[in-house]
């Protein structure tokens, strides 16, 4: 959470002097722990300044405030941010902050609480069995930067694996609402004698460059860029070499691998198997729904993708004017049940056309996996959980089933990050201890060690 000012300007009051002094909090969201610190003063003017322990020295202004008896409110209508409080008799302000359709408990105290903790019981811990290698290597002007693992007993036999990412900016490990998978799986894989080497996307960790700023063909020529890189060191030149990629992830390993002929095989995990847009249309309904929304408020959220993607498709010089038009009628169009208070007209129409108002979004909605089936011959695991809401398992993996060299494997019960899942929501995903379903792990490193 970005660091954040509230300046709240009301009239001094008996009520508001008992908010008065530095309060402290500690709470998750999506699987984050987040420390805050909030310093209330009531003269000359009431003011609260709440900041975000990562970022001490800056902040945003809240819009709206009150305080009525015991309960505080404030508002920062631009971030989507609001907080709703009451100061109980132990002196502890317990209240419900909003942002961006998630809502969390945020208690402020006196005293600065312990820090939480977020119990992740398969983050590796050592001793390890192999070892680990920083590297950086160049792709034009970019830097990536990530960790190369070795198993000790490694060989010309050992098959080396080279993860790449979903979308949004991750780290090496993938770090996703307090999980990290791809730590956990490249410890898994070099445990049982595979290789793997896991990067930073573009900036992000130690790599370089803009990551919003990257077309989708970019981030592909960074997955090709690391895999000819692995086949230049002397060591590694006669290893099976493999990519594996988790659902955007699995596109830029594609991409690579139709542009690399030096690619043994290639891992799609909860990967696009028909196209950009055909897995947008369907997860945007989808989603919406496993969080509780209504089928009216899915539907209409599912035909603003639907008419995102067909604008995308129009010319370049005029589909941005014809996206914001579009967005804007969409906006104006929402059923009841859209809680407009959350977001304003032009923050709606601004996070959508920032998002697919780009290179990447182009690319992304026009991508079509069967294009770059046909140009390979390796062979291909596609592993998919069938409680994936993000990119549904049945259509998905009846892509890559059509593949004269694939192996594809259905789980039931597994998310978009194959877990166990109870309501298999995007939300969930932060709440549930397993990282990553060990049943995955296995298949996956199966399959490897055969293609050897």
């Amino acid at each position: 959470m970005k660091s954040i000012l509230f300046l709240l300007l009301f009239v001094p009051t008996i009520a508001s002097a008992q908010f008065e002094g530095v309060w402290y909090s500690s709470f998750t969201v999506m699987g984050q722990p987040m420390e805050m610190k909030t310093v209330i003063s009531v003269s000359p003017t009431v003011s609260t300044t709440l900041y975000d322990s990562k970022a001490p020295e800056s902040g945003l202004e809240c819009d709206s405030t009150s305080i009525e008896e015991s309960s505080i409110y404030f508002a920062w209508k631009q971030g989507g941010l609001s907080y709703r409080g009451k100061l109980n008799s132990e002196n502890v302000i317990e209240g419900t902050m909003r942002q961006s359709g998630l809502t969390w408990e945020a208690n402020f105290h006196r005293t600065k609480p312990d820090p939480l903790v977020v119990t992740r019981t398969q983050e590796p811990k050592p001793p390890f069995n192999y070892s680990t290698e920083e590297i950086k290597v160049q792709n034009g002007e970019i830097t990536l930067a990530g960790t190369l693992t070795i198993p000790k007993d490694f060989n010309a036999e050992t098959p080396i694996v080279i993860l790449a990412s979903g979308s949004g900016p991750q780290n090496r490990d993938c770090e996703i609402v307090g999980h990290k998978p791809f730590w956990v799986i490249a410890d898994h894989l070099s445990e049982h004698g595979i290789a793997t080497l896991r990067f930073d996307d573009r900036g992000t960790g130690a790599s370089s460059g803009s990551f919003y700023q990257t077309s989708l063909f970019e981030f592909g020529s960074d997955v090709e860029t690391l895999a000819r890189f692995i086949r230049k060191d002397k060591r590694f030149k006669k290893n099976p070499l493999g990519l594996a990629g988790h659902s955007e992830g699995g596109m830029h390993t594609l991409i690579a691998a139709t542009n690399y002929s030096k690619i043994d095989f290639i891992i799609q995990l909860a990967a696009v198997g028909t196209s950009g847009r055909e897995v947008l249309i369907e997860q945007q309904y989808l989603i919406p729904l496993a969080g509780g929304e209504t089928e009216e408020l899915a539907r209409w959220n599912q035909n603003i993708f639907t008419g995102i993607c067909d604008v995308l498709e129009l010319d370049p010089s005029i589909f941005k004017d014809s996206l914001q038009k579009f967005l804007g009628k969409a906006y104006d169009e929402a059923p009841a049940s859209f809680d407009k208070s959350q977001i304003n007209r032009a923050q709606f129409i601004m996070s959508n056309a920032v998002m697919f108002g780009t290179e990447w979004g182009r690319q992304f909605v026009a991508f079509e996996t069967s294009v770059h089936l046909k140009k390979l011959k390796i062979p291909l695991l596609a592993i998919n959980g069938k409680a994936d809401i993000q990119v549904p398992a049945a259509s998905n993996s009846a892509g890559f089933k059509s593949y004269e060299k694939g192996k594809v494997h259905l789980i039931e019960g597994l998310n978009h990050l194959f877990q166990n899942c109870n309501t298999c929501s995007v939300l969930e995903y932060s709440e549930l201890e397993e990282t990553i379903s060990t049943e995955v792990l296995q298949i996956m490193t199966d399959w490897i060690l055969d293609q050897r």
